[in-house]
């Protein structure tokens, strides 16, 4: 009869969906079983990893130390290039010089007081920076472009250059390029410790996920910080539907990628992003922001922070005429980085030439170098942007 089939259909339909049930289950089980013991075996690995790396580090660290000598390694991997961060760094570099030269005299005279008294008392007589870099440019080449970009002369044998192999492992990626960049910087961070481990690590560039290794050497870990690694602004673009350079229109567009982005994958970057806060000893900012965010998110009360602008030569500037005119011209000065956003100045520069017609007469000048052929291509995207806007010229 219609109802014995109608019974025995929905009998079928019901173990038909228990069967599929019951294989999921066998599958998570198995999953969730092997998984855990795949994850003791990674983690037990990972720990026998770090043992061997750092008995190679003590090794080696024994073989280079010299008890005269403080050796500061500065992790700056394209020194090479023209930035505010190179500025930075070889202003810092120019002070441990002078500093070397007046601890040379004081030690001769004996006039030692202040932090020359405490050098002199644990029996170091100079201090040697290093610079960790995947340039294979000559030194004489480097020091020769910091002269003519910067105005900094500093000789040849007052820097150790030690140079990385592993430049391919700092190249951003398409898909989850923070990760990619926590593992690259940790594989570059193992070549540089093992190659030469320093008295001080002092990151320059923001890859402060190499800090728990250089602590585990016995490292000071010190840092100057341009522009936190992860900021709740990001977090924030993302949670608001925001279109940057790190929200795409297709996760703004969709509440679940947009949910799985904001609280999964940026919440357990900002988890681990926390936690590097006890490897670090020193931190030096470039501005209130930066140090205001990382006081909030390093809540660590051990570490000595301060805020150090960076440096900026005028005196060039200060021989241009103040008489000459000016022009309606907006500089812009920054690499061709996704963070600086070029493409928001272009699309505002575009609306304020549109929308107030006694500035039609202004320019925009978007002046910085590029690291890379991703930085290259960004600026011919520009390109193309200005002239679609028809403001090329």
């Amino acid at each position: 009869s219609p109802g014995v089939l109608l019974i025995m259909e929905t009998g079928t339909i019901f173990a038909f969906l228990f069967s599929i049930l019951s294989l999921i289950y066998r599958i998570l089980k198995y999953v969730v079983y092997y998984g855990f013991w795949v994850a003791v075996f990674l983690l037990i690995g990972l720990c026998l990893y770090l043992v061997i790396f750092k008995i190679i580090v003590h090794f080696t660290k024994k073989n280079l130390k010299k008890p005269e000598v403080l050796t500061i390694g500065f992790f700056h991997p394209f020194c090479h290039d023209a930035g505010g961060g190179e500025r930075v760094l070889w202003t810092i570099l120019k002070s441990i010089e002078e500093f070397n030269m007046r601890l040379s005299d004081k030690l001769q005279m004996e006039t030692l007081e202040g932090i020359y008294a405490d050098f002199a008392a644990s029996g170091i007589q100079t201090i040697q920076p290093l610079i960790y870099t995947v340039s294979q440019a000559h030194e004489d080449e480097i020091l020769l472009r910091v002269k003519n970009r910067f105005d900094i002369d500093i000789p040849k044998k007052r820097i150790g250059f030690v140079r990385l192999e592993k430049a391919h492992c700092l190249e951003s990626a398409s898909f989850l390029s923070l990760l990619w960049d926590i593992w690259g910087s940790l594989r570059l961070g193992i070549e540089c410790l093992s190659a030469y481990p320093p008295d001080i690590f002092f990151d320059t560039t923001g890859h402060p996920f190499i800090y728990g290794l250089a602590k585990l050497i016995g490292c000071t870990v010190a840092s100057y910080t341009h522009y936190p690694f992860m900021t709740s602004d990001m977090i924030n673009a993302v949670q608001e539907q925001k279109v940057r350079y790190n929200n795409s229109p297709r996760f703004a567009r969709s509440s679940l990628l947009r949910t799985l982005k904001a609280k999964i994958y940026y919440g357990f970057i900002m988890t681990l992003y926390k936690q590097v806060g006890r490897f670090v000893d020193v931190v030096c900012t470039n501005s209130t922001w930066t140090y205001d965010h990382l006081a909030q998110t390093w809540s660590n009360p051990n570490i000595q922070m301060a805020i150090l602008y960076p440096p900026c030569n005028v005196r060039e500037f200060l021989k241009i005429p103040t008489s000459m005119g000016r022009n309606k011209t907006i500089i812009s000065v920054g690499q061709f980085r996704p963070e600086k956003d070029h493409e928001l100045q272009i699309l505002a520069f575009h609306k304020l030439i549109t929308d107030f017609p006694e500035h039609s007469t202004a320019k925009l000048v978007l002046l910085g170098s590029c690291r890379s052929e991703e930085d290259r291509q960004r600026v011919e995207y520009l390109k193309n942007l200005c002239t679609s806007r028809r403001i090329e010229n």
